[in-house]
């Protein structure tokens, strides 16, 4: 295939993916920002003691506001 083909195919799965993931109601996935060490902390804490609702992809950032790509 190539590397071109491959990178096409990879974003075409990824979308059918997050669309049947978030298209239920409710969504079986639902993704949640936390942005700064202290969001991140309390993340990994509830996911340690048990407490994330697994529904839920914790999308972690060290980083207190978001980060645009160059």
């Amino acid at each position: 295939w190539g590397g071109a083909v491959f990178n096409q195919r990879l974003v075409e799965a990824w979308h059918a993916f997050r669309q049947q993931a978030t298209a239920g109601d409710p969504p079986w996935l639902v993704a949640r920002w936390h942005r700064g060490e202290a969001a991140v902390q309390a993340a990994h804490a509830q996911v340690l003691a048990g407490q994330a609702d697994p529904r839920e992809g914790f999308m972690l950032s060290a980083w207190a506001e978001a980060v645009q790509a160059r």
